[in-house]
């Protein structure tokens, strides 16, 4: 498994926060953010006034993509996120689409396209999360971690 852990400050207004998870990670003295003393951020990210950094300062890396032609989405064993926080209300979260794939319509509304600068998880304010700090845990399943019987373990 590979797991991250973002501390994320939520922008002061209406928006989102894109937590870029194969870009810029920060540091606990120099957060991802647009403004100057943090460290900055890929053009065009959403983020507002927000900020986030991964706690041991780690990118997370996914394994190539392998076997046949097409797309191969990036967690497509299985993943987790979890976002707790100092307040009772929640933001929204959404996932790459190049993370998940494509879903079935009834889903369709947990992915959002690509920006840019790479796949993200995407945290929106809602009205009580403005300025809020959260904590956003994302554990990836690896190959290794699957058991490799049909039948399973």
């Amino acid at each position: 498994m590979i797991q991250r852990t973002y501390l994320v400050v939520m922008p002061s207004e209406p928006g989102a926060l894109d937590i870029v998870v194969e870009g810029p990670v920060g540091s606990s003295s120099a957060p991802v953010k647009a403004a100057a003393g943090g460290t900055t951020p890929p053009v065009g990210w959403n983020g507002v006034d927000g900020q986030y950094f991964e706690w041991r300062a780690r990118t997370l890396r996914f394994e190539s993509l392998f076997g046949g032609t097409g797309f191969v989405p990036r967690l497509r064993l299985s993943f987790g996120l979890a976002i707790t926080g100092n307040s009772e209300v929640l933001p929204i979260a959404k996932l790459s689409a190049s993370l998940l794939g494509t879903l079935s319509a009834a889903f369709a509304g947990l992915t959002l396209a690509d920006p840019a600068y790479g796949p993200v998880i995407r945290l929106t304010n809602t009205v009580n999360t403005a300025s809020n700090l959260y904590v956003v845990s994302f554990t990836v399943s690896e190959v290794k971690d699957e058991p490799h019987a049909p039948a399973g373990m």
